[in-house]
């Protein structure tokens, strides 16, 4: 399809959704009719971009695929049961839900006009590859990053899983969450599924049969977080490396990974649920009757597509309990890369970026105090700081996504950088910029600039 035909069309998506606010005032119809829009627009991007890339495994349609199931969910489950079922039915102002509808919809369609923007440039058709003595360097470094990684991730799962079986899962909020110097373990462990990555990626590229075992312990560490209840952190990886293997190792099958994520969104995840919520007394029957009942009501879009309400109560507070931020939420987000040098008992971006947590408090402060919360949304964020020009926002973020796999395609190392990235960005879709820039700065560029660090006393590098 040619460029400027697909910018058209998706010009095209915009003014449909714009003319069904316009025009169509009576609930329902409104409704169904934007979600039709919404959905054929989403699919759309999808065989748009798998045209282009010839693979689903692209940053670009993975963050599109995670900000429509988080915001989006809803949009599917109206189409099949359009008489019964309300979008963000929890938002109670009928004006003020109406323009977040919009809003989401309208977040999905700039997210991907700024990528096509950039998908007009041409691309490099190579890739340059390390030398072995190079790839070496990387390996040991994550090798390192493992060891000190493991002890602090498996003490964590296991202590973790013991409270939510004996508990209940959302038991695990109250454990005690560490700040300052207590929060050394949390940083350390997180480390653990970037350096099973490296390595993975390393072993490949010297065609080590030691690359078995760290796939071995990503799905163990994947496992261990589906049992403990945490459906998200849990694929949030698999993903990560499913990109990397897509890049680097081998071609993923299309429909495979089709079939594969429908299993795993409506059955897994929602036995899962059901699990994690079932009374003692419960039977592995009952566990599967609720799975089939679940299936059929769609409610793990449901579920999943209730990050859309965080947007319709942020337009309902802003600006009307707190001012716009004018862009300093972002900012005040990037702080958190450092200690808290301020003289503050709160680090300043906890005060200022935390908006899921504002939000908790706002909606929900028994959930805030019992360190619950009601969640969040890229999209609420867009609009906290820039209103609607928040769009804006999400147009350069779309352009910026495929930029970086783009760089990414130039040289195999930047892969593993981005492969990292993924493995924790996805979860942007239902959650806040402060989440997102320790990931990236810490567990993405901190062992490539430790393996820059490492080589500077070797000779220049080298590419085959």
């Amino acid at each position: 399809m040619l460029k400027t035909g697909t910018i058209l069309i998706q010009f095209v998506f915009i003014l449909l959704i714009v003319f069904t606010y316009a025009f169509f005032e009576e609930e329902k119809n409104f409704d169904y009719y934007l979600s039709i829009i919404v959905v054929l627009q989403f699919l759309w991007q999808t065989v748009d971009i798998y045209t282009k890339k010839g693979t689903v495994m692209s940053v670009i349609f993975l963050f599109l695929l995670a900000a429509f199931l988080f915001n989006g969910g809803e949009f599917m489950v109206k189409i099949f049961n359009p008489r019964t079922f309300v979008l963000m039915e929890p938002i109670q102002d009928e004006s003020i839900r109406k323009k977040a509808l919009l809003l989401i919809a309208l977040s999905f369609s700039f997210i991907y006009f700024g990528a096509i923007s950039f998908l007009r440039k041409p691309t490099s058709s190579t890739i340059l590859e390390l030398k072995q003595k190079d790839i070496l360097i990387f390996r040991r470094i994550g090798l390192t990053l493992l060891l000190i990684s493991i002890g602090f991730q498996f003490d964590y799962l296991f202590k973790t899983l013991k409270v939510a079986m004996e508990s209940g899962y959302y038991s695990i909020y109250s454990l005690e969450k560490g700040v300052g110097v207590n929060a050394i373990p949390k940083i350390l462990r997180d480390f653990y599924v970037p350096s099973i990555l490296i390595l993975f990626w390393c072993d490949v590229k010297l065609k080590k049969k030691t690359s078995g075992i760290w796939i071995i312990l990503l799905f163990f560490y994947s496992i261990m977080l589906f049992m403990i209840g945490y459906r998200g952190h849990a694929i949030m990886p698999i993903l990560g490396f499913a990109f990397l293997y897509d890049k680097q190792y081998r071609k993923i099958n299309t429909k495979k990974v089709a079939i594969i994520g429908l299993f795993f969104l409506f059955v897994v995840f929602p036995l899962i649920k059901n699990f994690r919520n079932a009374p003692e007394s419960a039977t592995v029957g009952d566990l599967v009757k609720y799975t089939i009942e679940s299936v059929q009501e769609m409610a793990i879009l449901r579920e999943m597509g209730g990050s859309a309400k965080t947007v319709g109560y942020t337009m309902e507070l802003v600006p009307i309990v707190r001012d716009y931020d004018y862009g300093t939420g972002y900012l005040w987000a990037t702080t958190s890369l450092l200690p808290n040098f301020f003289n503050e008992e709160v680090h300043p971006a906890i005060t200022h970026a935390n908006y899921a947590q504002w939000l908790t408090r706002e909606i929900n402060p028994w959930a805030a105090e019992t360190g619950g919360g009601v969640g969040f949304s890229f999209i609420a964020e867009a609009y906290i700081n820039f209103a609607y020009f928040g769009l804006i926002f999400l147009f350069f973020l779309g352009r910026s996504l495929v930029k970086l796999e783009k760089l990414a395609d130039t040289k195999s190392i930047y892969i593993i950088v981005l492969s990292c990235f993924l493995s924790f960005f996805l979860m942007y879709s239902r959650g806040q910029f402060l989440d997102m820039t320790r990931s990236f700065v810490w567990y993405s560029l901190g062992p490539y600039l430790l393996f820059l660090f490492f080589r500077r006393n070797s000779p220049q590098l080298i590419y085959k």
